[in-house]
């Protein structure tokens, strides 16, 4: 029985060891798959015999060991080594290789989660992101929308979809940012330009006569500046050509077309003054808080309209509300020819920078007014500088009257009759080229030309940036800035904001201005403190109207000035500023069209997709799992695994968190195998194979030895 015992043992290590050369030549077989996972095996005795139990120590002896045979050996475990394997550059998008512990997750073909470390991958012709072997697809979370991929977890895993070539995008612009400096050391902007047209007459009569706002156009001609009449020979269904430049920029040049009505045309010289307005874009509101002026107001010596309050010497102001009263007794605001519609603004003090439109000019008291003056605004005070300025706009001076929109000559000199006056709003960048702006007949000649009265001054700025519509089409818009006062708070700008696209709609006047979420000027003001640092901006939201393009009929944008400064530019050796203001877009949320061009994976599985508009957005996240015990995981063929009893429920997240390795995008994991590795092992269960065998046969001699003496 000793015998057939050695044999059962020899035996058993024969079966084990044809195990140990089984996963050898599994290893060897797939030194070149990828991410494959070499396999140890590991013998356990199988069984001892015990012949005695032995005998603890007593009186004087010492004790007896038990005797026990072994009767074998067993496979203990085959274990997969899940070391790193070398990393190697495919330099293939679609490739990827995990640097560190964790799996790729595939849905296979039943829907259930499967598991691999193999990363050669494709796109379908779903454009699935998939292992094309078996078909199964790669799992994550995708976001083709907001861009903004959620992070993997159970249950929010999908098939990733990589949409290159059929994915196209454009957003609206809903928010700008802008940054720069605004000079706080130049001069306030007090003046804005003036100009004004050759006298126009009207020959309804037959003898020229002057003109009025009611004037047809068909009646309209000029003075040549000795008495005679110059007929302009307008007709129902000509077509006028408006082209001028502004700050020195050129303004897209507008047609007009007599006869028909706005935005396209007009039939008067009303409509033709109002076209005027807004092809130059003169910003005009009268609002609390949106006041817009021009020029100042010259007093009848010619020099301009203001004083210094001295409330020792009678003068006073008091608020009721958001109107002021203001007596200076210096001054006869009505012999002055200061009108309803005026505004007046404070250079120094407490209010500083502030505006407000005349409301009312005392009779019986021409030494009083009254304007509004927002009521979050510190009240004039003694010290304080006031300026009188004729309100921004084209209008046309004539005898007929006056009133709040259309005002005679302010200038001290004898007023000019029908004649078109340009007031641009304050600043060098504002200014209106008078020798630019024209209106021309089909035929080229000119209707009439402008002379300049007044020059804008003051310190300001330019910038043009684009905002995009619903369909990602480009929208050009324009801002310009000026400085408008200074305190002992700080200093003040404005910006006005226009385009050329702007299109308000069928029956409106062309107007370039932008205008303010809701109603309002597309203007507003912004102040920095005494350290230069934004403090405030009022208006932060602009609207631009675009008509019958398929696309929302508005862009709605907020603007953000809070990352650009207002400190002083500096000075040369002779005193002149070498970096004026100058503030420029930094950022916007919107985009033109552009298509799905290309992709790159992040090590933490984030998908970026790179557009043709050369924009980069996050479309997916792929998603990984890890396992506390990878070796309870069931190879189940393919480089793919499967959750075992003993491998615990996976764990899904981003890549390079708990435990998770990285994502290596254009690499592969190679085999872990090590062939010297392998082929040691190799020899070393070959003898063993071959001394159990040889124990068989030494075992088969003796047996035939006992059978032989029988």
């Amino acid at each position: 029985m000793a015998l057939v015992r050695a044999m059962n043992s020899a035996i058993s290590g024969l079966q084990a060891q044809q195990t140990k050369l089984d996963s050898i030549g599994d290893n060897l077989a797939n030194v070149n798959t990828i991410a494959f996972k070499q396999t140890r095996v590991q013998f356990e005795t199988l069984l001892s015999q015990t012949l005695t139990r032995g005998q603890a120590p007593q009186g004087t002896l010492g004790g007896i060991d038990p005797k026990q045979i072994g009767l074998g050996t067993n496979v203990a475990k085959a274990q997969h080594i899940f070391s790193q394997g070398n990393l190697k550059g495919t330099g293939l998008v679609t490739d990827m290789a995990i640097e560190g512990d964790g799996f790729f997750i595939f849905n296979d073909e039943n829907g259930n989660e499967v598991y691999s470390r193999d990363g050669s991958l494709s796109l379908n012709p779903e454009q699935k992101f998939h292992n094309a072997s078996n078909g199964y697809v790669i799992q994550g979370t995708v976001d083709t929308t907001d861009f903004n991929p959620l992070t993997p977890n159970s249950g929010n895993v999908s098939d990733i979809t990589l949409p290159i070539g059929t994915l196209t995008i454009a957003k609206e612009t809903t928010a700008a940012t802008f940054q720069g400096n605004l000079n706080g050391g130049g001069d306030i902007a007090d003046e804005g330009s003036v100009l004004e047209s050759e006298v126009l007459q009207d020959n309804i009569t037959g003898t020229p006569a002057v003109s009025t706002l009611n004037t047809l156009l068909t009646n309209l001609g000029k003075d040549n500046g000795s008495g005679s009449f110059i007929d302009f020979g307008l007709v129902t269904g000509d077509i006028l050509t408006i082209e001028g430049k502004k700050g020195g920029v050129s303004i897209s040049s507008q047609t007009f077309e007599i006869g028909q009505p706005p935005p396209v045309g007009g039939t008067t010289l009303q409509d033709l003054v109002e076209f005027i307005e807004g092809f130059l874009a003169i910003h005009k509101g009268n609002t609390e808080g949106d006041e817009q002026h021009s020029a100042m107001v010259r007093d009848t010596a010619g020099s301009t309209l203001a004083d210094t309050l001295d409330t020792t010497a009678g003068d006073s102001v008091t608020r009721v509300g958001t109107t002021v009263t203001m007596v200076d007794a210096n001054i006869d605001f009505s012999t002055e020819n200061v009108d309803v519609g005026d505004f007046i603004r404070f250079n120094t003090g407490d209010a500083a920078g502030t505006v407000g439109r005349i409301l009312s000019v005392a009779v019986g008291s021409n030494n009083e007014i009254t304007f509004e003056h927002e009521a979050a605004n510190s009240l004039p005070d003694t010290g304080s500088t006031w300026y009188i300025h004729e309100p921004a706009g084209v209008r046309l001076n004539s005898a007929a009257g006056v009133d709040a929109n259309f005002e005679t000559d302010k200038s001290g000199t004898t007023a000019s009759n029908s004649v078109i006056r340009v007031s641009s709003n304050v600043g060098a960048f504002n200014a209106i080229d008078p020798t630019s702006l024209t209106i021309k007949k089909s035929d080229g000649t000119s209707l009439f030309g402008f002379n300049q009265s007044i020059a804008a001054t003051g310190e300001s700025s330019y910038n043009a940036f684009s905002v995009f519509n619903t369909l990602g089409d480009p929208h050009t818009v324009e801002m310009r800035f000026a400085l408008i006062g200074k305190s002992n708070s700080g200093n003040t700008y404005r910006f006005w904001a226009e385009s050329d696209r702007n299109d308000p709609g069928v029956g409106v006047d062309v107007d370039r201005r932008l205008s303010q979420s809701g109603s309002g000027s597309g203007s507003g003001t912004i102040s920095f403190s005494t350290a230069g640092q934004f403090s405030a901006q009022t208006n932060n939201s602009l609207v631009l109207s675009r008509q019958s393009t398929g696309a929302d009929p508005t862009i709605d944008f907020s603007v953000s000035f809070s990352d650009v400064t207002g400190l002083a530019s500096d000075l040369d050796g002779n005193g002149n500023s070498t970096n004026n203001s100058s503030v420029e877009l930094s950022s916007q949320d919107g985009y033109a069209q552009g298509t799905l061009d290309d992709v790159s994976i992040a090590s933490d599985g984030l998908v970026q997709g790179t557009f043709t508009n050369g924009l980069t957005k996050s479309i997916a996240r792929i998603a990984m799992g890890n396992f506390k015990n990878n070796n309870g995981l069931i190879d189940i063929g393919d480089n793919f695994f499967k959750v075992g009893v003993n491998s615990g429920t996976v764990s899904i997240g981003e890549g390079g968190e708990f435990g998770r390795g990285n994502i290596r995008q254009g690499f592969l994991e190679e085999s872990n195998v090590e062939l010297s590795e392998q082929f040691t092992d190799l020899i070393v269960a070959q003898r063993a194979f071959q001394a159990n065998s040889r124990t068989i046969s030494v075992t088969n001699e003796l047996l035939r030895d006992l059978v032989n003496i029988v």
